[in-house]
């Protein structure tokens, strides 16, 4: 999934400010906010956001998709 941000957006996300954006195919809105963290348990908790968040759209795609 690409997100695509106006410069405002990308500003405010890089001031560690949440944004909310449409996530596209999924009709739900999303909120962005970077976090600036080295510790591996910040980034798994991340990937599982994303890998359920993957989930749920191929999901969703599957059920429009029968066939």
């Amino acid at each position: 999934m690409t997100i695509h941000l106006t410069e405002d957006q990308r500003q405010a996300v890089q001031r560690g400010e949440p944004v909310r954006v449409e996530a596209l195919g999924l009709g739900e809105i999303v909120v962005l906010q970077a976090e600036l963290y080295d510790d591996e348990l910040h980034a798994d908790a991340e990937l599982a956001a994303w890998a359920k968040l993957s989930r749920k759209a191929a999901s969703k795609w599957a059920k429009e998709n029968p066939y």
